[in-house]
Order: structure tokens, then C-alpha cells, then sequence
């Protein structure tokens, strides 16, 4: 996770920089003595006595003026601060963290906030306010507005701060349950730098003594425009001394639209009906598209029921969710061919015997061409226009058939058939989950909640695809499996557990912190995601025969003890064809890619030329990276 100021800011404001604290397995309970309310009353008397010199809030003005801010009506965060104080009123004590942060900027004269990174989704950015950015107030329920070019403190899904740093909103807001926390002091060079680092140095003293933190500082500024702030941050949301409900809720969740009216419904004991509808696109399911399915599985433990809904109408047409191209229809034999295995599949998973298989050509098939007008009158185009990947199509003048809008207006069908109370599924299907809410209230009933997961990236770091060769698929063997896990990419070690497994998260945080300080090396985490996620797909056995034999390849350099032999024809092909047609790569494009990286090794030796010709011969070894072989038997007919 990274903080950066935006480069539009810099540009108009080049002395601005920002005082960075990271305060890690924070407690942040009050106690019984509450030495930082103490120390923020003793900030407050001395402040009255003596503000802090040079008119802190004079700079800011001036800043917040520049970005086109009313500083009579929005006034900088320190300057507020003062005019309480000045006022006579009393600071009321938040939480022990907030304390001091209050007391550090009375007794220092900056402008300090206080983020909740384990509620925070992705990098977090001072930058300009885009189109669409909305700001939820503290106290609030309802959701401002924000005007495009109000400089603001957000992540990647939510405006932080407003009018600067001048107002914080609910989001991400410290309490006593927070345990990672981020804390920004502003300044401008030359200017308020000296207190800037002055204030970082004495609050970062102050949350080690009093909160048992462990702290990392930096100094961001034109520069140095980023900083990291946690190699290994936690995706979910889940309160630390949360229960199985707020896992449900937070973990592996991007989104969740009416949480306000689940949560009492699930406190309250009540059975619900949970619907995850899957396309047979292809025959095989990659924990990708997967991830769900272990949501499934929180609901199924607390005693939902639950609707596996295989798309053996709509995988015909075909989502184009996500597409930026038109997507090719697939024939009822092809669907029929790929759905075969995927009820087996699921199985890995969720309990099958105690699931609802549903398959949607059982309602869709039969429905009229009036209907068809009927459920198309919900929509206008306009709101299927704006779709992203529509928009993008629209705009590069690419085709958008007629049938791809009728898409949404089939899954949203599938939920009212069904009664849905709740439906998940990935990000890139908000607007056809949306669209089962709308056809469900249309038709009388209560409109299901929409939970939506990350679309989890691949071991190389890329969006996860079958077009791509990145995939981990449900039935790969347990071999393939644990080889592919112990290929990715660090950062993406704790995003497996939290979507791909079903390790409580009070141990991922525990993997969390002991990686984020150096406790545990990434490679040992990577190897419990890799033995965990085979005995989940397979068995404890085929995990520790997995990872013997990875010790043996990989960390030892030795040959596998029985490779697989491969019986080809005789006549010489190109690397890269033989490459695919063994399925070590899954298409020439990435055999290229894997050629060229210097990947690729025929007979002992290293090819780097993709359209080098290779004769088979009984007995050639080809090794395809870490964990690709085979042995070639040549076809004597």
C-alpha cells in the first residue's frame, strides 16, 4: 500500500510535503490513567496560553484559496482546531490515538488526520477530486458530492477528507478497534517543514511509549511524491474482535450495497437465500472466478441457504461484463461440453449435498418474446451506455450488439425466479446484480443486497485469465497447483488467503504483521497459502507430496523423478508450436514471451530465438520454467 501526493498538486503547489507516521499493532483502548487524554489537556491550556508562533493557518488559507476552497466557510483543519481552543471550549477525548494526534497539532501548529489503514481499499492519494467522487460526513448517512478539482485525501474507493484536509469523513475514521493506523502531517518546505518533522518525530515517540505501536516514518514532498505504507496490507475490513457475521460482511468484500439492511437480518437469526450464478464459459473454474464460491461457503457455515446457479442459457450469450470486445457466442453443445465438471468443481469447495443446483435455461428458454419486451422496458439504453466497457466500446466505435443488453436483464431475471435475498459476485457484475434488485422490486419483491469481490490478479501479477496462461484452475493437479502459488508475486500472498481459503482472518493478520516486520520471510507464508489451498482442492497428502516435490525441482535444482513422457511425431515443428501443442504454454503468444525471457531450456540447453526449429527425438527433455517438463517419445509410425 502506497501513499503518493498526485502530480496536479505538486504542479501548482511544488513546496507542499507531508510528514508520514505508520503506527502498527496499535492499542488503542482507553486506560484507566489515559495518559493522552492527559496529554492533549496540557496541549489545550498551554495553546491558550500561548498558540503555537506564525499564524499556522495563514499558509493554508492561502493553499486552499489557490485550489479554489472558501476559507471563510471551510477553514484549515488547524486552523478550526485553534479557534476552539481560543473559544474556550473543551476538546472532547475521541480515543487515545486521536488524543494525541490533537495534542501534537495544538502543540506544533499543523495540520495532522488520522486513517484506519485496515479500512482503507488500496493506495491512498492527496489529488483532485474526479467526476463521481463522493464524501460520506462523519454523523451522516447521506453522501456528498464532490465537486471534480477539489483537492481531497482518498483511496481507491472512497474521498477521505474534504476541502483538503480540512474535514474528515466516516470512512476509515480511527476508533478504539483500530490497529494499523496512518497519520499525515502537511506542511509546505521552507515554510512549516521544521514542524512537520518535529511533530513526526514526537507523535511517533508517543504511539510506541503509550500505544505499544511499532512506527515507521517518512517525508513525502515533490521529491519524493510516494511512500510506502505497508509491504502487506490486509484487503478485508473485519474488525479485530469481530465475529462471524462482521468476517462475512467485511472479508473478501469490495462492496456491499444495503449492508444497513443485512446485518440486522443475519443478527437476528433469519435464514436467507444467497445466489451465485457462474457461466460456463469454459470447462474448467479458476479460483479467479472461484473466490465466490468460498463466500458461498461463510453463508453455508452460518446455516443460509444456498444457490449455485450454473448460466446454461446465459452462457450462450455471454456476459459482456468487463469486455471491451464483443464476446463470441457459444453453441448449447459447448455449454452443455463445459458445464459437465462444474458442479464437481464447486464441490471443492461448498458442500454440495447441502446446495441448491439450479440451471437457468430451465426458466430463461421458456420465456415469450413479450416478456422478453416486457423485462427490456425496466432499462433505457442510456443506462446500459453507461457501463464502462460499453461507454469504452461506444466511443472507439466498436460494435455493441443488441443481444449483449439483454444480458443484465437475464441475470436480474434469474434472481427474481429465484427470490434472492442476497447475490454475490465479482466487482465487473455490479450493474447486472444491480439489475436483479430493480426487476426484483419491480415484480413486488424485497430487493435482494449486492455483495461484490476483488477480481483477484494472477501469480504473475496480471488480471487473472485463461486467455493470459495465468490461471489456477479448481482441478489442476496438486503438483501444478502448489508450483503456480509459489510463483506469485509477494503482495499477493495475503489476498489468496483472505479470498481463496478458509484461514481464519485473526492468523492472516498474525501473517500480516509478522511479514510486515520482517518476522517471516514471504517465501514460508507463500508455502502455507500453497499447502493450504492443495488439501482444500485436494488432500493434506497431495499437499506434502506437492511440496516435496517443488523442494526437490526448484530449491534443490534436480530433475523431477518421474517425468512426464509425451509421445509426438517425428517431423520438426518451432519451438513455440511444440511449446503449445504440449501444453506447456497456452498459446503461442505466451510460449514467445517464455522463449525470449530465457525460460525455456531443450535437451540442457537455454533457447532464446521463439522460431528455433526443434526435431523431436525419443528421450528430449523439454523444461518450461520452474515447473514444466516433458519427456518426448517419438511416433515410429
Amino acid at each position: 500500500m502506497k501513499f503518493c501526493i498526485a502530480p496536479e498538486i505538486l504542479a501548482r503547489r511544488s513546496d507542499y510535503l507531508v510528514g508520514v507516521i505508520v503506527a502498527r499493532l496499535v492499542d488503542n483502548r482507553r486506560r484507566s490513567d489515559d495518559p493522552p487524554s492527559t496529554l492533549l489537556g496540557q496541549a489545550v491550556a498551554a495553546a491558550r496560553q500561548q498558540p503555537p508562533e506564525g499564524a499556522p493557518g495563514t499558509l493554508w488559507n492561502a493553499a486552499l484559496e489557490q485550489f479554489g476552497v472558501d476559507t471563510a466557510q471551510h477553514p484549515p483543519a488547524i486552523e478550526r482546531l485553534l479557534e476552539r481552543v481560543r473559544a474556550g471550549q473543551t476538546l472532547p477525548s475521541v480515543n487515545p490515538a486521536v488524543d494525541l494526534a490533537n495534542a501534537i497539532a495544538l502543540r506544533h501548529g499543523v495540520s495532522l488526520g488520522v486513517h484506519d489503514l485496515d479500512a482503507t481499499r488500496g493506495d491512498l492519494a492527496v489529488r483532485l477530486a474526479l467526476p463521481g467522487d463522493t464524501f460520506l460526513p462523519y454523523g451522516s448517512e447521506a453522501a456528498e458530492t464532490v465537486p471534480a478539482g477539489e483537492p481531497v485525501y482518498a483511496d481507491e474507493r472512497d474521498v477521505r477528507t474534504r476541502w483538503w484536509i480540512s474535514r474528515q469523513s466516516r470512512t476509515g475514521r480511527a476508533d478504539e478497534r483500530s490497529r494499523t493506523l496512518f497519520f499525515p502531517i502537511d506542511g509546505f518546505a521552507g515554510q512549516t517543514e521544521g514542524r512537520v518533522r518535529a511533530a513526526v518525530e514526537e507523535l511517533a515517540a508517543l504511539l510506541r511509549e503509550h500505544l505499544g505501536a511499532r512506527t515507521t516514518t517518512a517525508i513525502v514532498d515533490a521529491a519524493h511524491p510516494c511512500c510506502t505504507l505497508l509491504r502487506f496490507p490486509l484487503l478485508s475490513t473485519v474488525p479485530v474482535d469481530g465475529d462471524g457475521i462482521d468476517e462475512l460482511l467485511g472479508r473478501g468484500v469490495v462492496e456491499l450495497i444495503k449492508r444497513e439492511e443485512l446485518e440486522p437480518r443475519l443478527r437476528n437469526g433469519e435464514r436467507l437465500t444467497v445466489k451465485l450464478g457462474i457461466d460456463p464459459t469454459g470447462p474448467l473454474l479458476h479460483v479467479g472466478r472461484a473466490t465466490q464460491l468460498f463466500k458461498l461457503r461463510q453463508f453455508q457455515e452460518l446455516g443460509h441457504r444456498i444457490q449455485f446457479l450454473v448460466g446454461s442459457f446465459t452462457g450462450m450469450l455471454g456476459d459482456p461484463s468487463d469486455k471491451t470486445a464483443y464476446r463470441r457466442q457459444l453453441t448449447a453443445a459447448e455449454v452443455q461440453a463445459n458445464m459437465a465438471r462444474y458442479v464437481e468443481q464447486a464441490g471443492r469447495i461448498i458442500d454440495i449435498s447441502k446446495t441448491e443446483v439450479v440451471y437457468n435455461a430451465d426458466w430463461l428458454s421458456a420465456l415469450t418474446f413479450a416478456e422478453v419486451i416486457e423485462l427490456a422496458s425496466n432499462f433505457t439504453v442510456q443506462q446500459m451506455l453507461e457501463r464502462e466497457n460499453f461507454h469504452l466500446r461506444h466511443v472507439a466505435g466498436k460494435p455493441i450488439y443488441l443481444h449483449e443488453f439483454l444480458y443484465p436483464l437475464m441475470q436480474g431475471y434469474d434472481s427474481v425466479v429465484l427470490r434472492s435475498d442476497v447475490e454475490v459476485g465479482g466487482t465487473d457484475q455490479l450493474f447486472n446484480l444491480l439489475a436483479g434488485r430493480l426487476l426484483q422490486e419491480r415484480a413486488g419483491q424485497r430487493p435482494q443486497v449486492v455483495m461484490t469481490g476483488p477480481l483477484i490478479p494472477g501469480p504473475n501479477g496480471e488480471k487473472m485469465s485463461t486467455s493470459a496462461g495465468n490461471v489456477i484452475n479448481v482441478l489442476d493437479p496438486p503438483r501444478d497447483q502448489y508450483f503456480a502459488l509459489m510463483r506469485m508475486h509477494d503482495e499477493q500472498i495475503l489476498t489468496y488467503f483472505e479470498t481463496c481459503t478458509t484461514v481464519p482472518m485473526a492468523e492472516i493478520r498474525q501473517l500480516a504483521e509478522a511479514m510486515e516486520s520482517g518476522e517471516l520471510n514471504p517465501r514460508e507464508a507463500k508455502a502455507r497459502l500453497a499447502r493450504t489451498m492443495v488439501t482444500q482442492f485436494h488432500s493434506a497428502e497431495a499437499a506434502v507430496e506437492a511440496e516435496r516435490e517443488f523442494n526437490r525441482e526448484v530449491s534443490q535444482h534436480e530433475r523431477p523423478a518421474d517425468l512426464p513422457e509425451v509421445t509426438v511425431t517425428a517431423q520438426p515443428r518451432r519451438l513455440t508450436d511444440l511449446m503449445v501443442e504440449l501444453c506447456l504454454a497456452p498459446s503461442k503468444g505466451a510460449a514467445r514471451r517464455l522463449v525470449e525471457q530465457g525460460g525455456v531450456e531443450v535437451g540442457g540447453r537455454r533457447i532464446r530465438e521463439p522460431n528455433a526449429e526443434v526435431t523431436p527425438a525419443d528421450g528430449l527433455v523439454l523444461r518450461v520454467g520452474k515447473a514444466g517438463w516433458a519427456k518426448l517419445k517419438v511416433d515410429a509410425r
